[in-house]
């Protein structure tokens, strides 16, 4: 049989203990600054790239969308809405379809 006997060293008195403690502390609260910046940064990036690409689609939308009623100028085909709103007179809003 053998008998391992372990001893645990109470905390000391001894300065230089005390000081490569901070140290740790002072290692491990920088790492942890250093790992919270670089998330924060991350997410900077991320969330300026979908904004960026929300703008680009919102562009792309408004040129459609000004596409669309360009060629239904060609064709001779009035917007629904401003269909609907010579028809009431142009004063009130237009009023749904009811249903067949």
């Amino acid at each position: 049989i053998t008998v391992r006997i372990a001893f645990v060293r109470p905390f000391s008195d001894n300065m230089s203990d005390d000081k490569g403690q901070a140290e740790n502390i002072q290692d491990l609260s920088g790492f942890v600054q250093g790992l919270l910046q670089q998330m924060q940064d991350k997410f900077q990036t991320m969330s300026d790239q979908i904004l960026g690409r929300m703008d680009e689609m919102s562009n792309r939308l408004d040129e459609l969308e000004k596409n669309i009623g360009e060629l239904m100028q060609q064709a001779g085909v009035e917007e629904p809405g401003k269909a609907e709103e010579k028809s009431n007179g142009g004063d009130e809003p237009a009023k749904p379809a009811e249903p067949l």
